[in-house]
């Protein structure tokens, strides 16, 4: 259930992979290979995704969530240091944490070298991670509930006397809110000064302060994704209840429902993980992948259903994954009959939304798929177009895949001279092809009367 990611920090193109022994691997993005020398121990089992930080001569610090016995009691987050791409990671400190964390931390903004990461018992900790871990502080989020995914942060300025922002996601079965909060270090003079400046020997006081919350619809939220990584940005929020919520981050740090931003997913669907949102060619859309079997996409502004893939010709199995895009708006989710599936929008004339997608291709060890799949370009010289992936199954490992510039298309449109939105009614062609640079290939074609 833990997803790998795509590194890119310190110049590195790589994706991250840990497994359920407590073993991480590096691989490079382009060709599969391993980048380091041996294997990097965790010290315990995984909990949520690695983060990357950039550290000072070409080195990059990895804080991986485990869980794990001894100095970690029962759960932490493991800061290890990488001094060279191809020397296997050494381990430096552990912040510990009361229970599982179960979204990836998140880097400082304005605090540089601080950490901030959220656990399964509702707490929302402050660490140094350029002190020996040392902890700052930490902060209830609410009775029963608990921290889902990474918190975003962001930069309130001032230096020391300054801010951090930080927003996390927090639910529970009765409910879920986007709550913000204000990370700062004041100084207490014994004066009734309160700055960030301390005179005299006096230390600075760690704090972290609820500003506000927003609600959003539906409860056991399973993650979010977001508009963009900077401010101003749109949060989707999937919930185990059967919700998909919008929630707004202003540039001055105000949160805000839009009108029209909470759904209930068509038929009944449960999300079981975060949904995606593709920067797609043409309009932004929402990736939702549901336990029925269904993909569903959404557009970003009222949240209509675009797109869909029922998987009824595969027996519809669960999707418990995040689905995920290529820079071409080609979508690929794992599913629990062990395959990997590629889904894509058709080429096609007027059709009335939402747009059957259609299967262009299926891949897999067997196996349920449980961890994400990572895709992303991995174009050469000799290969421009290609998009890599790679994707976990259980119990059959790790796995990569060249998807090339082959592609299959699936082609649709109405015959009629008169303008309209829909083809109820009229007259259809419809063939499928495979277009690549050895040519065009037609698989298959129709003509035919509804």
């Amino acid at each position: 259930m833990v997803d790998a990611i795509h590194d890119t920090v310190g110049g590195r193109n790589r994706v991250l992979i840990a497994n359920t022994s407590g073993s991480m691997n590096s691989y490079n993005f382009g060709t599969g290979s391993p980048t380091w020398l041996a294997p990097l121990s965790l010290g315990g089992q995984p909990t949520a995704s690695p983060l990357t930080v950039a550290g000072g001569g070409g080195s990059v610090n990895i804080l991986a969530p485990v869980a794990a016995g001894g100095a970690c009691a029962g759960h932490c987050v493991a800061l290890l240091h990488e001094t060279t791409v191809r020397t296997t990671p050494s381990f430096r400190c552990r912040m510990v944490a009361s229970a599982t964390v179960a979204g990836r931390p998140t880097a400082g903004a304005n605090f540089s070298g601080y950490v901030f990461f959220g656990d399964s018992s509702g707490t929302l900790y402050a660490y140094n991670m350029s002190s020996g871990c040392a902890s700052l502080t930490s902060a209830s989020v609410g009775n029963g509930s608990r921290v889902v995914g990474a918190p975003l942060v962001f930069d309130g300025g001032g230096g020391g006397s300054g801010a951090d922002e930080v927003f996390v996601l927090v639910t529970s079965s009765s409910g879920t809110n986007l709550q913000h909060w204000r990370y700062t270090e004041v100084c207490n003079n014994g004066n009734g000064e309160g700055d960030g400046n301390c005179e005299n020997g006096n230390q600075r006081r760690p704090t972290l302060t609820r500003v506000g919350s927003v609600s959003l619809n539906g409860g056991n939220a399973v993650g979010y994704s977001t508009s963009a990584t900077a401010l101003p940005l749109t949060l989707a929020v999937a919930t185990g209840s059967g919700r998909l919520d919008l929630a707004r981050i202003s540039t001055s740090f105000n949160m805000s429902t839009p009108n029209g931003g909470s759904i209930t997913l068509p038929n009944g669907t449960v999300a079981a993980r975060a949904p995606y949102w593709c920067a797609c060619p043409g309009p932004d859309l929402i990736g939702v992948g549901g336990t029925n079997g269904a993909l569903y996409l959404f557009n970003t502004t009222n949240l209509s259903l675009a797109y869909r893939y029922d998987g009824q010709a595969d027996g519809s199995p669960a999707i418990n994954t995040t689905p995920m895009a290529d820079a071409a708006g080609d979508w690929y989710f794992g599913a629990n009959d062990g395959y990997v599936y590629d889904v894509e929008i058709p080429v096609i004339g007027t059709q009335t939304p939402p747009i059957q997608l259609f299967k262009a291709a299926r891949f897999g060890p067997g196996g349920a798929i449980s961890s994400s799949p990572v895709v992303a370009a991995c174009s050469s010289p000799a290969r421009p177009v290609d998009v890599c992936m790679f994707f976990g199954s259980s119990p059959a490992g790790s796995f990569f895949a060249r998807i090339g510039a082959t592609r299959i298309a699936d082609l649709r449109a109405c015959l009629s001279s008169a303008n309209g939105s829909t083809c109820t009614g009229i007259p259809r062609l419809w063939a499928l092809a495979q277009v690549g640079p050895a040519g065009v290939y037609v698989q298959g074609w129709s003509y035919y009367s509804p």
